[in-house]
């Protein structure tokens, strides 16, 4: 198999494409005429307002918390991951996808966790989900017209990186109060599945190198918590989608967790037949 780019999608090879082995290529890719994040709000109903997210920003934002001041923008942008992209961050994980250009990253995400808990958007907890892997690029990408994915050899990857015991992780996840604030379903408020741990917090772990590399795609993200009725082709559920800017999928994306060869075949079928273009990490 060739190694190509996760970002590359051009058409004609033959193997299809896995993951580059040069950190330069490692990235997610782009995708022509990207909608802002109001746009994607209207499509996927992610109810949260568009601010300026950058990694250390400071300003206020309009959602405020008990009709005080507005969130600074890392902050909502943390509380938006939490309520519409991802079940749980690692302060680790928040410190390099939000925090990254602060002169303390660790530092900076700590105190931003702590004045969300304080104020009752997020909760910290402890769980058996560690340690993170370290994902930098998918095992494979797929488009319409690419030969099927390796099931067996995409399976054989994907277990072999599971080396080490399982540890306690903190992470936080939103509380019914922040998600009812950014407008999303209460009813997924403190949702932790301690057999899918591991996999939740890896799959948090792809969305930060996405908003680590990527802002604007990340932006686009949304997780299979806050699908819409008929967001995706019925067979399958895939842990996220990128939305275009008309509201349809562009990309599907799934976290491969220790898949035997029939699971990883299973949801490559169902993406295939419903020609939807997608990346297995």
């Amino acid at each position: 198999m060739s190694g190509i780019g996760p970002g590359k999608h051009g058409r004609g090879r033959e193997h299809g494409r896995r993951a580059a082995t040069t950190t330069a290529r490692r990235r997610p890719s782009e995708f022509a005429g990207i909608a802002t994040i109001c746009e994607v709000r209207s499509v996927a109903r992610t109810t949260f307002h568009a601010p300026n997210l950058t990694d250390g920003g400071v300003a206020p934002c309009a959602v405020s918390v008990d009709g005080g001041e507005g969130l600074p923008a890392a902050e909502e942008a943390v509380l938006n991951a939490l309520t519409s992209k991802v079940r749980m961050l690692s302060q680790a994980q928040v410190a390099r996808g939000f925090y990254a250009q602060s002169e303390d990253p660790q530092r900076a995400a700590g105190l931003a966790l702590g004045r969300l808990e304080r104020a009752g958007l997020v909760e910290r907890r402890e769980i058996l989900a560690g340690p993170e892997l370290a994902l930098a690029a998918p095992l494979w990408t797929w488009r319409p017209g690419d030969a099927p994915p390796p099931h067996r050899e995409i399976s054989r990857l994907a277990r072999g990186r599971w080396t080490h015991t399982p540890r306690l992780e903190r992470v936080v996840i939103a509380t019914a109060k922040g998600r009812r604030l950014l407008g999303a379903n209460i009813r997924k408020a403190g949702l932790v599945k301690p057999l899918q741990a591991r996999h939740d917090l890896n799959l948090a772990g792809v969305f930060t190198v996405y908003r680590s590399s990527n802002l604007e795609l990340a932006n686009h993200w949304v997780g299979e918590d806050s699908f819409e009725p008929g967001l995706v082709p019925a067979g399958h559920v895939p842990d996220a989608v990128l939305l275009s800017p008309q509201g349809g999928v562009e990309r599907a994306v799934e976290f491969v967790g220790a898949y035997p060869p029939s699971r990883v075949s299973a949801f490559c079928t169902f993406a295939m037949r419903a020609r939807l273009p997608f990346e297995l990490w």
